[in-house]
């Protein structure tokens, strides 16, 4: 049993995903929409060097 469950997580390991095509490479969402997305380019940064800190800079020191 133990073999032919080894087999089978080998099988499904070495088994190759098929390429993506163009349409699923391609942005969706908010991404898609004008010029895209920046990943957040110009925006205000934080630099922290104390878990106190880092907690202060959360709104209301929660996650």
């Amino acid at each position: 049993m133990r073999r032919a469950a080894a087999l089978l997580i080998g099988v499904c390991l070495l088994w190759q995903a098929p390429a993506a095509s163009a349409a699923e490479r391609a942005p969706v969402g908010w991404a898609s929409n004008g010029s895209g997305t920046t990943g957040g380019a110009g925006g205000r940064t934080w630099t922290v060097d104390t878990r106190a800190e880092l907690n202060a800079g959360r709104p209301h020191g929660r996650p």
